[in-house]
């Protein structure tokens, strides 16, 4: 299972890794990594209370990895000047996190985005996929441009 959450916003900045760690780290507590870094196999050890620490690796792709509940994250920042979105992708294996995590841990991560997404949110479930979306709605992103 995965979630990705597109926005318009770079993601390029110390500030904008803080906001997206702060998300991650109030709606999505039990999904915090184990592990960082930027490149494969991710081996930095990630420590939640060093904020410095990790956000000297906020730099294009910013990876992570938790053994259990078994997750895989990676944030795509907008690189160079071309007007396109930035992503932050969270994976899942089938059965590794309670439904109740969705309505409960990402809804909320998502909805109060606009002060990092500068966007609507996604519709909510049942007003199905918006049409207006880049991509025709996939991959369940943020930030449609009108």
């Amino acid at each position: 299972m995965f979630l990705e959450i597109l926005t318009p916003k770079p993601l390029t900045s110390r500030e904008e890794g803080g906001r997206v760690l702060h998300l991650w780290r109030s709606y999505l507590p039990s999904c915090l990594p184990d592990k960082v870094g930027n490149w494969e196999p991710v081996d930095q050890v990630f420590h939640p209370e060093d904020r410095d620490a990790i956000l000297a690796l906020w730099r294009w792709p910013f990876l992570a990895v938790k053994s259990k509940p078994k997750m895989g994250a990676r944030v795509f920042m907008r690189k160079g000047k071309i007007l396109q979105h930035a992503s932050w992708v969270l994976s899942f294996d089938y059965g590794g996190v309670d439904v109740k995590f969705y309505p409960g841990g990402v809804r909320p991560a998502v909805d109060p985005a606009p002060h990092l997404t500068g966007a609507k949110p996604y519709p909510h479930p049942g007003e199905g996929p918006s049409t207006e979306s880049p991509g025709g709605g996939a991959g369940g992103g943020l930030g449609g441009r009108k």
